[in-house]
């Protein structure tokens, strides 16, 4: 019998206590986020785009299925 157990990795995340860093990250995204609510911009999420935040569309965000790689180095530390 084989069974897997997945460790959400955002509760350990969480887990933590935030420092100035988080603070400026969750800032800025829920500015961006507002401003593209108060712009009139439907049906998009904010985040991170090659160091820049930027409104992408929901359906591309969940346009592909979403693969946790259990041999990447972030994972590897997880398990």
């Amino acid at each position: 019998m084989l069974i897997f157990s997945y460790a959400d990795p955002t509760y350990m995340i969480r887990a933590i206590p935030s420092n100035a860093s988080d603070n400026i990250s969750c800032t800025l995204l829920a500015q961006s986020a507002v401003h593209g609510a108060m712009g009139g911009y439907t049906g998009f999420t904010v985040g991170p785009v090659n160091s820049r935040r930027a409104y992408i569309p929901v359906s591309v965000s969940t346009s592909s299925s979403q693969y946790v790689y259990m041999r990447a180095s972030p994972m590897a530390k997880t398990i």
